[in-house]
Parts: structure tokens; C-alpha cells; sequence
């Protein structure tokens, strides 16, 4: 198997004694930040890294200003001292803690330069499909501010004491911190370490979150013709490497909320009687133990309540490939306002039906990190949106400049 490129970098941070609690300068990805969430991002701290990641725009401005605005603010922020570029290279370690469910939990990585490769060499693996909309967007975004805002997260399969050997190098004060201490970061700058760590990911990267961004990154390569000049930032992305390993790595599944355009209930039903047989049930609880073996769907509506979709044969490979080939129309449009949308949490999507937001919910079990890992190994893509790995990292904690003018170790 061939292995990724790993750099370490000089990054770019909040200097956390001008800008204030790191806590209120970090914010999620854009694909997870709703409007309402957007808006009051910007009015909680006037350093937010949302106004990077994903800035507002006033009068209807469209991608290309909204940007420039964002490349005009790091500008700012470098010049005023809230923005700091590392003197030296360093990869970063994170440690991430939150709770899941009511168990708390904790998860390690590293951040670090991920050389872009084309899918086919192999170095690093999709794991499903992308939409173009998203694509163009963050391109857009990358030729405009020249920097990595937010990292993508990527799965490798390494040794298994992975996470102590970051503990290891995390022993001392880190360099930056959250108040409630979710998120961690230290700089490790010994080069003998750096290779260290940087060689434990035998295999392939597997793009775990970040698949738009990684694609974008590529097609920002390209326009700005660096692949003849190996040194040039812009053919790296901002990363950080996980082992599949660790235990605090959870995927949650993606429920797919429907819109029903003119015949499109009645072509759903079809598609059930003769793929699934079904189930009446009585609660989310029970659809939740019937959806867990990854032979089933769930389905709810307010006309026909909870049911429970089993396949009449064994779901190929998975149970969202079946979904997506034998019961949902594929001429659903799944770009933002379409007919198909993405959600995570049950009981959420449940409510989004009752009041009338969606006419249905199909409810999903998570993929497991095994058949995500071997589906990639084996040039599978699965449906959009098949995974969601949980938590999402931060945009604004540790980011990169990746500008013609920017340079590799």
C-alpha cells in the first residue's frame, strides 16, 4: 500500500493573549454550520474564525465577496497580532474530549501537511461521493484567502499504541487550550520526533471528514500549476491524522429527510412493496433496535407512522447502497434546497416531520469504522453523506497559508 506525504508546518494560530479564550475564537466546519448558527457566530466575538471559514454576506453578496471579505480579515488579523505564523515547522498533536452519550471520552491526532494525490496512486482514499455546489465553493474560497481554515480529518491504519505515543509527546504546556479543555494543542518541533509519529501511518490516509475540501484543494492545485514544484504549499492540505484505533473515534449515521415532488410518494411506496417487507412499529426506540444489524431502514411519516424496512436480500455492500439503489429516486436533486437532505439524530429528524419541515425521515444505522476502512481499501465509494464522523474538528484552532508564495520544510 502506498503512504501518504506528511509535512510538518508552520502554522498559523490565534495568539489567544490578543484574541481572547480560544473557545470563543473556534467554530465547526462550514458544512455544518446552519444560517442561524452563522449569524450568531459573528456576534459572539468579533475574532470568530467563522468569519474566515464561512463569512457572512451582506446585501447579497455572492461566494467571490464573501471571501474576499474573509482574505481582507486574516490580512487584518496578521497585521494586528490576533493571527501568529510558528517561527519553526512543527506537526501539532490534538487532544479532543467530549462526551458521548453520557460517556466521556477522548480522542488523539496530529495535525500536519497531507501531500495531494489523485485518488489513483493511492495515498489517499475516498470513502464516498461528493456534490459539486460544495467543491466549488471551498476552490473558490482557497484561490481567494490562500490558507486552510479547517482541517480535514483523515483515518490511518498504524500501530495500535498510536495515542500514547502522543500522550508522550503532549506531556507539557500546551499551546493552545480551551477553557473547559475540549480541544488541546502541542507544538512538537524535535525533527527525530516528527519522524516518529510521522511513521506510524504505514498505509494509506483515508479522507475520513473533508472529502469537498480535499477535492477542492486538487483543483486549486492545478489552477495555480505547482505539481513541477514540489516545495510550493499548495500541494498539501491541511490534516489531522487519526489511528483507526482509537477508541474515541464514533461515526454516527446521516438520516436521509425528504421532500416528495409530485409522484415521488407514490414511487417510494412502489420501490418499498418490492424491495422490503414491512413492519409497523410503535416508537423511535423500536426502530432504532430494528435498524442496528444493518438489514434494515427505518421510515417515518405522520401519515403511516414508524415502520420498519427490511431488505428481501442481503443489503450489497451495505444498507445505504440499498437504500440509494433500490428505494430512492435518484432524480431527488441533493444540493442545498433540494428534495433530499442530510441529518444527524434521531429524534431531531423525527420532529423536523411532525412539524412539516420534510415529509418523511429514513432512518439509518452508522456504518462501521471496519466496513468504511475496507470499502475504501477496495475503491468503493459509498452514498453521500454515509458517515459522520463525531465530533467535527474545528475551524480556527490550528490552520495553514497556502499561497503561492508559501514554502514546505
Amino acid at each position: 500500500m502506498a503512504k501518504p506525504r506528511l509535512l510538518p508546518f508552520r502554522a498559523l494560530h490565534y495568539d489567544t493573549a490578543k484574541a481572547g479564550p480560544i473557545c470563543d475564537l473556534i467554530c465547526p466546519p462550514y458544512d455544518v454550520i446552519a444560517a442561524e448558527e452563522q449569524v450568531w457566530l459573528h456576534r459572539q466575538h468579533p475574532f470568530n474564525a467563522v468569519r474566515l471559514e464561512d463569512p457572512l454576506g451582506a446585501g447579497g453578496m455572492d461566494d467571490s465577496a464573501r471571501f474576499a471579505a474573509a482574505a481582507q480579515t486574516m490580512k487584518e488579523w496578521l497585521k494586528q497580532g490576533i493571527l501568529q505564523v510558528d517561527e519553526r515547522p512543527a506537526i501539532y498533536v490534538h487532544r479532543q474530549r467530549f462526551m458521548s452519550g453520557q460517556q466521556p471520552k477522548e480522542r488523539w491526532g496530529f495535525f500536519c501537511l497531507l501531500g495531494l494525490a489523485e485518488y489513483s496512486r493511492r495515498e489517499v482514499l475516498p470513502h464516498e461521493s461528493t456534490m459539486a455546489r460544495p467543491k466549488s465553493q471551498r476552490t473558490a474560497l482557497l484561490r481567494i484567502c490562500q490558507a486552510h481554515f479547517s482541517p480535514i480529518m483523515c483515518i490511518y491504519q498504524g500501530q495500535r499504541n498510536a495515542a500514547a505515543l502522543l500522550r508522550e509527546l503532549a506531556a507539557g504546556e500546551p499551546l493552545l487550550r480551551s477553557s473547559q479543555d475540549e480541544h488541546a494543542v502541542w507544538g512538537v518541533t524535535n525533527p527525530k520526533d516528527v519522524q516518529t509519529v510521522i511513521s506510524r501511518v504505514t498505509g494509506p490516509a483515508l479522507i475520513a471528514d473533508g472529502h469537498h475540501r480535499y477535492e477542492a484543494a486538487l483543483a486549486y492545485r492545478s489552477e495555480v500549476g505547482s505539481t513541477s514544484d514540489p516545495g510550493a504549499a499548495s500541494n498539501y492540505i491541511l490534516a489531522v491524522l487519526i489511528d483507526a484505533y482509537d477508541p474515541g473515534l464514533i461515526i454516527l449515521p446521516a438520516h436521509r429527510m425528504i421532500r416528495f415532488g409530485p409522484g415521488q410518494r407514490a414511487r417510494l411506496q412502489r420501490q418499498i412493496e418490492e424491495h422490503c417487507s414491512v413492519a409497523n412499529l410503535s416508537s423511535l426506540a423500536d426502530v432504532e433496535r430494528g435498524i442496528v444489524d444493518g438489514t434494515s431502514v427505518g421510515c417515518f411519516d405522520t401519515t403511516q407512522g414508524y415502520r420498519l424496512l427490511t431488505f428481501k436480500h442481503q443489503p450489497d455492500p451495505t444498507h445505504l447502497d440499498a437504500l440509494h439503489n433500490l428505494l430512492l429516486d435518484p432524480s431527488l436533486p441533493e444540493e442545498e434546497g433540494g428534495s433530499l437532505a442530510y441529518l444527524v439524530g434521531h429524534e431531531k429528524a423525527v420532529r423536523l416531520v411532525e412539524r412539516g419541515d420534510f415529509d418523511a425521515a429514513i432512518l439509518v444505522a452508522p456504518l462501521p469504522a471496519s466496513a468504511v476502512i475496507q470499502g475504501a481499501l477496495a475503491g468503493r465509494r459509498f452514498p453521500k453523506k454515509a458517515t459522520y464522523f463525531y465530533p467535527k474538528l474545528p475551524a480556527g484552532l490550528v490552520m495553514s497559508l497556502t499561497g503561492p508564495g508559501q514554502r514546505v520544510p
